[in-house]
């Protein structure tokens, strides 16, 4: 077993079993456990916000909460958390259905041996541990550590509410990795792979921490950037293009990156899905090969501008 702190938070009225759980952490071996103590729920929960633990030891039946909604209510408050259900043996099928909703398992009170206590522990946290690492597989690009298209819609659907909410701006980026067969083919895959990663990068260092990136599939990559003006998002597509330039200046190079960009750009009144945002943006996209096949000088990129008003949607489809 791992030598490292296990901050564990019990949530638990009676003072005498909280005593034994604290006398039974503190004599087992090869771990440290650090126990934080609430006698009430109300309390348990400000605790578990001023200092986030581990692990939650929960009696269901507390002085201020009964029954399957304490649990219920420590999910909402920390969905991630692992939860380990401290009842009685009249409360058994109770803490049962608590399994069924979420949490990891059940101790009985009085039949708790120290050995069965640490094993439920560890058991615990480390289902929890891969839980959360198969969900961030699930939501991000192993290539490029972007976010996949998954990842990328369940966060932007977020923002899209946050913007309606706030009439807040946003700008979307819609970007394809131009002649990736090519490298492919005469470089190899590894030069196909590192095209992507740049791809990524450049994506990276031009866009705010707080923006959605994502690896949507193939050359296929996306940005979306809340909180954006055509003042503000100007100096994101500079940032993107002076990125590529200084890039491609590197010697040695075996080939020079380029990428067809597509932007939309939408004020405070819009109420555009994902699906439609990725639609126009792709459309603005498949503008700018067009112009840039005709007038290979022209790589200028001219952000398709949206509100509600159906004059200006009819201009940016133009």
């Amino acid at each position: 077993m791992s030598t490292e702190n296990v901050r564990i938070l019990l949530i638990e009225d009676n003072p005498c079993e909280a005593e034994f759980v604290r006398d039974v952490l503190a004599r087992l071996p090869d771990r440290r456990f650090l126990l934080d103590a609430a006698p009430t729920f109300s309390d348990g929960l400000a605790r578990l916000v001023e200092n986030p633990p581990d692990l939650v030891l929960l009696d269901l039946n507390l002085p201020d909460s009964n029954g399957l909604t304490t649990f219920e209510c420590l999910r909402q408050a920390a969905p991630p958390l692992p939860v380990i259900i401290l009842t009685g043996l009249q409360d058994e099928a109770l803490a049962a259905l608590a399994i069924r909703h979420g949490a990891q398992d059940y101790l009985v009170k009085g039949q708790v041996e120290p050995n069965a206590l640490a094993r439920s522990v560890s058991n615990a946290i480390e289902r929890a541990r891969i839980q959360a690492d198969l969900r961030i597989l699930s939501l991000t690009d192993e290539l490029t550590g972007l976010y996949n298209r998954r990842g990328f819609r369940a966060l932007v659907e977020q923002e899209l509410r946050h913007a309606a909410r706030h009439r807040a701006g946003y700008l979307l980026l819609f970007a394809d990795v131009d002649g990736l067969k090519f490298i492919n083919d005469t470089f190899g895959h590894a030069e196909g792979d590192r095209a992507l990663t740049e791809a990524a990068a450049l994506l990276r260092r031009s866009f705010r921490e707080s923006d959605v990136l994502a690896r949507l599939g193939g050359d296929e990559f996306t940005a979306f950037a809340l909180d954006v003006s055509h003042r503000t998002g100007a100096p994101m597509l500079a940032r993107f293009h002076d990125s590529l330039a200084e890039l491609n200046a590197r010697p040695g190079r075996r080939f020079q990156l380029s990428l067809s960009l597509g932007v939309v750009q939408c004020d405070s009144n819009s109420s555009l899905s994902v699906d439609q945002l990725l639609g126009i943006a792709d459309q603005s996209l498949y503008q700018q090969k067009h112009r840039q096949h005709a007038r290979p000088s022209d790589s200028v990129v001219r952000p398709i501008s949206l509100s509600r008003s159906p004059a200006a949607r009819r201009e940016g489809r133009r």
